[in-house]
């Protein structure tokens, strides 16, 4: 079975939220809902492929199976329902942004990995730490581009911000890097959403 992503262009709806009377405790206390992502990833473990009593060759095999989700505690305040329209429909956009940032952090995570399929090395730990330093360049972020996004947008409330890391966001879904790179499957590569990050002058939390 080839490798697969999925999960990443999931569109929130209130209905996927727990609704609670107010925040629950450790959130800040003018929050009106919450946004948490997670994924798993199962298969596209390193393995040596040399035959018996010959030199290891170590490969990552095309079976990397990666889904993102909207995890169970994600919440937001029963008041938001006295809302108007336009207040609710700005406020899920803005928990979107939440899980986009994630879901393409898990997705660039995904490509990175991705291209070293098929790829011989000698020595596993040098795959290994090769595989960790992809993690940390893009879901190793995760936590503080959050951060950032929402101190950016002061939780939502800064309109210019707001559309700022939207439209960084969208460009990472359609636009192709430059120059034009192939991946894993053939189909030419999204840009990396902290490259369109960095392009639209936002911070990326470091």
């Amino acid at each position: 079975m080839p490798s697969v992503l999925t999960g990443v262009d999931r569109k929130l709806r209130w209905s996927d939220f727990n609704v609670v009377a107010a925040p629950p405790a450790g959130a800040p206390a003018a929050a009106t809902a919450m946004t948490n992502p997670g994924h798993t990833a199962a298969g596209g473990l390193p393995r040596n492929i040399a035959a018996a009593g010959m030199t290891p060759i170590f490969m990552i095999p095309d079976t990397l199976v990666v889904n993102v989700f909207l995890q169970s505690d994600s919440w937001r305040l029963a008041s938001v329902s006295a809302w108007s329209g336009a207040d609710q429909v700005w406020l899920i956009k803005h928990e979107q942004g939440h899980y986009d940032l994630y879901a393409l952090m898990v997705r660039d995570f995904f490509e990175r990995i991705r291209s070293l399929i098929g790829q011989p090395f000698t020595d596993a730990a040098e795959l290994h730490a090769l595989m960790l330093d992809h993690r940390e360049a893009t879901l190793g972020k995760a936590k503080t581009l959050q951060k950032a996004y929402e101190d950016d947008t002061e939780n939502s409330r800064n309109g210019d911000e707001q559309w700022a890391w939207w439209c960084a966001i969208q460009r990472a879904r359609e636009a192709h890097r430059t120059p034009l790179t192939r991946g894993a499957d053939g189909r030419y590569l999204r840009v990396e959403l902290l490259d369109a990050l960095v392009a639209a002058g936002l911070s990326t939390g470091d």
